[in-house]
Order: C-alpha cells, then sequence, then structure tokens
C-alpha cells in the first residue's frame, strides 16, 4: 500500500494480461504442490526446507481447494509480468487497496484527469467475499455462514480487517474480529466467547501460529478436527 496519494494505472490490455498470467499462474502452482514428489507432502516440505513445526500442520490434508485468497505482487516489464513475491499465507490489504481507491476518485485533481480519459477501478473487497461463499457453498452447503477473521488482537493490520467485516456483514453475514487464543472447541464446533462459527477467515500467518502453538493450541486442533471450514488452508 503507498502511503502516498499517487494512483498506480495500467492500460486496460496490460491489466487483462497481468490478470491472466496471474491466474494461470496460481493454477499452475496448486496442481504442482499437490502432485510434486507423488503427492508425498512430508518429502516436498523437506525439499522446501519448512521446519517440522510448520510442516506437521501443512501434512494435514483439509481438501481442495489449498488457495482460495492470495496477493500476487508484480510489476510490468515492457508489458510482461515479474512476479516478485505469491502470498497465500493470509494475504493483506485488500479493504486498504478499495478504501484508497475510493479517495482517489474523489481528489480534485483525478476528477480531472477522468473527464478525458475512461478510468476503472476493480474492487477487491466484493471478489474477496465471493470468494469466501463459494468456498463454503462448494464444501458445507448453501446455509449463511457465520464468519470469524482470525488474527492476533494487537496487529496494526486491524482497521483492513474492520473494512472486510463490514462487507461482510452488508451481505447479511454474521461476522466477527476473533484472536486465536480466544478459541473454544466443544463438540467438534469452533467458538470465541460467542455462538460457533462455520469459517475462519485466517488472517494469522502459519510461522507464528506454528512458532505461538502453545497459546493457540486450541485454534490448531480446531483446524485438525475440521472444526470449520478455514480460508485458506494450512497447506496454502
Amino acid at each position: 500500500m503507498r502511503s502516498f496519494l499517487r494512483p498506480h494505472l495500467l492500460p486496460l490490455g496490460e491489466w487483462t494480461r497481468l490478470r491472466h498470467a496471474g491466474q494461470r499462474l496460481l493454477e499452475i502452482a496448486a496442481r504442482v504442490a499437490r502432485q510434486a514428489f507423488s503427492g508425498d507432502v512430508r518429502r516436498l516440505c523437506a525439499f522446501l526446507g519448512t521446519p517440522e513445526r510448520e510442516a506437521r500442520w501443512v501434512e494435514i490434508d483439509p481438501g481442495e481447494p489449498d488457495v482460495v485468497l492470495s496477493r500476487l505482487d508484480a510489476f510490468l516489464d515492457h508489458g510482461r509480468p515479474r512476479f516478485v513475491e505469491v502470498n497465500s499465507d493470509a494475504p493483506a490489504g485488500f479493504g486498504y487497496g478499495d478504501r484508497m481507491a475510493g479517495v482517489f476518485v474523489r481528489l480534485p485533481a483525478f476528477r480531472r484527469f477522468a473527464e478525458t480519459r475512461a478510468v476503472a477501478y476493480h474492487p477487491s473487497g466484493p471478489a474477496l467475499v465471493d470468494a469466501v461463499l463459494g468456498a463454503w457453498r462448494a464444501r458445507r452447503g448453501t446455509s449463511a455462514p457465520r464468519i470469524a477473521i482470525v488474527d492476533w488482537a494487537e496487529v496494526r493490520t486491524r482497521a483492513d480487517q474492520e473494512i472486510l467485516r463490514a462487507l461482510f456483514e452488508a451481505r447479511g453475514l454474521a461476522c466477527a474480529i476473533c484472536d486465536p487464543r480466544d478459541a473454544v472447541l466443544a463438540g467438534r464446533r469452533l467458538s470465541f466467547g460467542g455462538p460457533p462459527v462455520d469459517v475462519v477467515y485466517r488472517r494469522g500467518v502459519l510461522t507464528e501460529l506454528a512458532a505461538r502453538e502453545d497459546e493457540v493450541r486450541v485454534f490448531l486442533e480446531a483446524y485438525r478436527a475440521g472444526a470449520a471450514l478455514f480460508v485458506n488452508s494450512l497447506r496454502c
């Protein structure tokens, strides 16, 4: 996220190529991850150097898709995408990007710019909500899920999560922001001091969860038990 008011503009053709390339990249990566070493995840983790405390959670297979949400950090070089990072472990910034775009369109300079050029923005937030709901419907059913956005209470990206919670609630969904340390597991149902939740929109990254396993043991055991649908899974 930029810390100053300067929009990043792309010609439509380049934007379209970037989207198609990103989608293709994620599809290929998902297939490779599932098929590498004949599907032996333990061997794949050893090849990648995944720490043991993380690998034992990656080994658990909750079913596909492994990745529902991802952020592809890239730049364009002569019209071709160059990917710097594919961030699928609790990617952030969706709400921030949408909110900043909303600021841009109100600026007098941008309004004058848009008077002579066709300018459009594709918000991430609604697509994120659709992706989470799509994963729920594909795996669990058509009922409206109760959603928990789960991350450490002290994270600096809390405002981004508040933006997304408002989007879920605007779609008529119950949504709360929860800390993984507050997890309660009872009768294969996961809760955080309130009603049971159906979907965990996971914002706490695996490296931190595994490093602080003693603090979040119930939360991780809920994942192992399939007590809720985790987006993304720990295999992401």
